[in-house]
C-alpha cells in the first residue's frame, strides 16, 4: 500500500485501541519495510510469518512493559497485513493504480474481532491472511483498506490486553489450595509417626532385663537413633513439607507453559514456613517463650495429667491443641497468685494471647499503663507532626519532642524526661503512645505487633540530636 494508508490505518488503530500516546511510533514504524525494500507482496511471496513473529515481539515487549518497542513491532506487522490486501504483483501494470485507489478510500469504523491468547490471536491471523492467498478476484480499494484496518485493529487489541490470564491465576490458585491439603495430610502423618515411634523407643526403654539389651542392640543396628534424631531435624525445619513444595512449584510451571509467550504469569507463592499449614506440635521451649511460661508449670502441668509432653532424644514438644490449656492453667495459677498479692499488678491479658490476635488498643496497653495511655489519648491531633512514614522508618516531632522508630535497626529514639524511666523496662510514654494512636489503625497494629514480638532484640534509646535523621522541632512550652 502507498505510505499514506499505512499512515492512516495505524492513527485510526491507536486512537481505537486508547493508545494515542503510540500513534507517532506506530505510524512511523508501520512505513519503515518500504525503507528496507521489504516488498512480499510484490512477487506473490506471503509474508504471514514475519506477521505472527512481529506480533509475538510486541506482546512480549508489551509484558515487559516496553509499550513503544511494542509499538514499534506491532507498526511493522501492520504494514505486512495492510501489503497482504493489495492482491496485484509488483510487476503488475495495474499495482500503482490500485495502491493509489487505496490510498484515497475512505477509511470506516469496523466490526472489530474480540479475541484473547496467543493462540487465539495467532490463529486469527493465519486465517485471514489464508483467506486473502485464495481470493481469485480484487478487492474494492475501500474494503482492501477497510478489512486492513478490521484485522489491525482486532490485533492490537489483543496485543495490549491484559497482561494476564484471569483463567491462568484462577488455575494456580486452585493448585496452590490443592497442595496446601495435601501438605497438612502429610503433616498429620509425619506428626503421627514421630509420636509413634517415641511410644515405642518409650517402650524399650521401659522394658526389663535382657528384653531391654536386645532392644538397645536392634536400635543399634537398625540405625533407629540416627533415623530418628534426623527427623526430628527435618520436623523442627519443615523439610518434610519440602517435596509437596517443590513439587507444587513443577506443576504451576507445566500449568503455565502454554501461556508464557503471551502472559506475564504470577505463580502464587508457597512455602514450608506457610501459615495455612501450622505445626502440630511446638517445642516446648518456643511455648515458654511466646507467652513468657514458666517452663516448671508445664512439667507440673503432665505431672498432673492435663497435658503431655512429647520427649524425643533432646526435644520435647507440646501438640499445638494443648497450647490454650497450657495458657490458661499458667494465667490461672498467675491469677490465683496475685490476688494474694496486693503490692504487684496483675499482668495484662495480652501476655496469653497470640500477637496476631491482638487488636490496636490491646498492643498499646501491654506497652502504656492506664495513666499514660490516656494521657496519650488527651494530646491534640495538631501538637503532632509525622515527618517520614515508610515501612521502614518513622519519624515525628510531639510538641518538642522527637520521635524515630527505625525497624531496620530495630531502634526506638526519643528525648522526652519519662521516656528514660521506659528504657529498661522497654515501654512507651504517652508521646509515642499518642504517634501511633494517630496512624492508620491496620498499620500502627502492624507495627506494634513487630516490636511487640521482637521485644528482646529491640533497643530503646535518648534521641541525642546526632543521628542521621531529620525531625522538625514542633511548638515552643515543654509538657509533660
Amino acid at each position: 500500500m502507498h505510505p499514506n494508508a499505512h499512515v492512516r490505518i495505524a492513527k485510526k488503530v491507536a486512537i481505537d485501541i486508547g493508545r494515542a500516546d503510540l500513534s507517532s511510533t506506530l505510524e512511523y514504524y508501520s512505513v519503515i519495510p518500504d525503507k528496507w525494500r521489504d516488498f512480499p507482496h510484490h512477487t506473490g511471496g506471503r509474508g504471514t510469518r514475519r506477521i505472527v513473529r512481529r506480533v509475538l515481539r510486541a506482546r512480549n515487549n508489551y509484558i515487559q512493559g516496553y509499550d513503544n518497542k511494542a509499538a514499534a513491532e506491532l507498526g511493522v506487522a501492520f504494514h505486512y497485513i495492510a501489503d497482504e490486501h493489495v492482491l496485484v504483483r509488483g510487476s503488475d501494470h495495474r499495482h500503482t493504480s490500485y495502491e493509489s485507489k487505496i490510498s484515497r478510500a475512505r477509511l470506516n469504523t469496523q466490526y472489530i474481532d474480540s479475541m484473547e491468547g496467543k493462540k487465539a490471536t495467532l490463529g486469527y491471523i493465519t486465517t485471514k491472511m489464508s483467506e486473502l492467498s485464495n481470493r481469485r478476484y480484487l478487492l474494492t480499494p475501500e474494503t482492501a483498506l477497510n478489512t486492513s484496518y478490521q484485522i489491525c485493529t482486532s490485533i492490537a487489541k489483543s496485543v495490549f490486553g491484559s497482561k494476564t490470564s484471569s483463567e491462568l491465576q484462577l488455575i494456580l490458585i486452585e493448585l496452590k489450595k490443592i497442595c496446601i491439603e495435601k501438605m497438612k495430610r502429610e503433616e498429620e502423618e509425619f506428626v503421627n509417626k514421630l509420636i509413634e515411634a517415641a511410644r515405642k523407643d518409650k517402650e524399650s526403654e521401659n522394658s526389663e532385663g535382657m528384653r531391654k539389651v536386645a532392644n538397645k542392640i536392634i536400635k543399634t543396628l537398625s540405625f533407629f537413633d540416627f533415623r530418628f534424631s534426623r527427623n526430628i531435624k527435618r520436623y523442627k525445619e519443615r523439610k518434610h513439607l519440602e517435596n509437596s513444595v517443590k513439587s507444587y512449584y513443577r506443576q504451576a510451571a507445566l500449568t503455565s507453559k502454554p501461556y508464557k509467550d503471551w502472559y506475564a504469569v504470577e505463580t502464587p507463592e508457597l512455602s514450608i514456613w506457610t501459615e495455612e499449614v501450622k505445626p502440630k506440635l511446638l517445642t516446648v521451649e518456643s511455648v515458654v517463650k511466646a507467652f513468657n511460661l514458666d517452663k516448671q508449670r508445664i512439667k507440673e502441668l503432665e505431672e498432673e495429667a492435663k497435658i503431655s509432653i512429647l520427649r524425643f532424644k533432646d526435644a520435647e514438644f507440646v501438640k499445638r491443641e494443648d497450647v490454650p490449656k497450657i495458657v490458661a492453667e499458667a494465667k490461672n495459677k498467675v491469677e490465683e497468685y496475685f490476688k494474694t498479692s496486693p503490692v504487684i499488678k496483675e499482668p495484662k491479658i495480652e501476655a496469653f494471647v497470640e500477637p496476631s490476635e491482638l487488636d490496636l488498643e490491646s498492643l498499646l496497653r501491654s506497652f502504656l499503663d492506664d495513666g499514660r495511655l490516656q494521657r496519650a489519648k488527651n494530646i491534640e491531633d495538631d501538637e503532632l507532626e509525622i515527618v517520614k512514614e515508610t515501612d521502614k522508618l518513622v519519624e515525628a516531632a510531639v510538641r518538642e519532642y522527637h520521635i524515630v522508630i527505625d525497624f531496620e535497626a530495630r531502634t526506638i529514639l526519643h528525648d522526652c524526661a519519662d521516656w528514660s524511666k521506659m528504657l529498661l523496662t522497654k515501654t512507651f510514654c504517652k508521646h509515642i503512645g499518642k504517634l501511633f494512636l494517630s496512624l492508620d489503625k491496620e498499620k500502627a497494629a502492624s507495627m506494634l505487633r513487630k516490636i511487640y514480638t521482637q521485644k528482646d532484640t529491640w533497643q530503646f534509646k535518648t534521641y541525642s540530636g546526632t543521628e542521621e535523621v531529620h525531625v522538625q522541632t514542633l511548638g515552643s512550652g515543654r509538657h509533660e
